[in-house]
């Protein structure tokens, strides 16, 4: 398994993504952070997994990182998420790259 996972997504989505990661178990980790260039990212975690989401200025890409032991299950979820969100915008959700290994979240149907 890889140190981390990192996904690519709509900017937009980061708020869907963290409401949904807190709607089954994952706690916001301190305050949401405010970069020197501008950019956001909050981290919430679950037991030994936590999730960066982070939104770049101006930029409609956002970034979302998986560090830990659940990676696999969070892929996962990303995955329910990314379906569930590709349906009802008929849009890709998000494109991954795991750091070693094949993509583990699908771009749509």
């Amino acid at each position: 398994m890889s140190q981390f996972m990192r996904y690519t997504g709509q900017a937009g989505l980061l708020s869907v993504v963290a409401e949904a990661l807190i709607a089954n178990g994952y706690t916001l980790d301190g305050s949401p952070r405010a970069q020197g260039s501008a950019a956001t990212a909050v981290v919430l975690q679950c037991g030994t997994t936590a999730v960066l989401l982070a939104q770049p200025p101006n930029n409609a890409v956002a970034e979302i990182e998986v560090w830990g032991a659940g990676q696999s299950a969070t892929a996962d979820f990303f995955e329910i998420i990314a379906d569930r969100a590709a349906q009802a915008a008929a849009a890709p959700f998000c494109t991954a790259v795991a750091l070693a290994g094949p993509s583990q979240c699908r771009t749509g149907g």
